[in-house]
């Protein structure tokens, strides 16, 4: 007699990747368990407002979106329903476009605003 066994997936998904170019920030989410809710993606410009992704690959689980000169707060869900929140800034260093933040931890955020820090620089030609 075999026995069912269903693995606990109480990891939230990552931001594997980010990268900004054009104004256009890519950001590759991962999740090993459970896999990503992609109709759950979604960010918050800088006055609030719900932003849709302007592109999704689910094949490649990359989305992309329009960016906030003053930041996008992502948010991104797996099918067990974890959620991962990211806070993305960026700027330009003369022909550089920088793309800086990362995951934040709710709880963590909620108390000191401390951000998973990635900068990801990109040369504008």
């Amino acid at each position: 007699m075999f026995e069912h066994v269903n693995v606990l997936d109480d990891n939230p998904p990552e931001f594997s990747q980010t990268d900004i170019q054009d104004g256009i920030v890519t950001i590759t989410v991962a999740d090993s368990q459970s896999g990503i809710n992609f109709d759950s993606i979604y960010a918050l410009n800088s006055a609030g407002e719900r932003v849709e992704p302007s592109s999704v690959d689910r094949a490649s689980n990359t989305l992309s979106f329009e960016m906030d000169p003053a930041g996008l707060h992502v948010y991104a869900r797996d099918k067990a329903d974890n959620e991962v929140q990211g806070t993305f800034t960026s700027h330009k260093e003369g022909s550089v476009e920088t793309l800086e933040g990362g995951a934040v931890d709710p709880e963590e955020a909620a108390n000191d605003n401390s951000v998973a820090e990635e900068t990801t620089a990109v040369s504008v030609q």
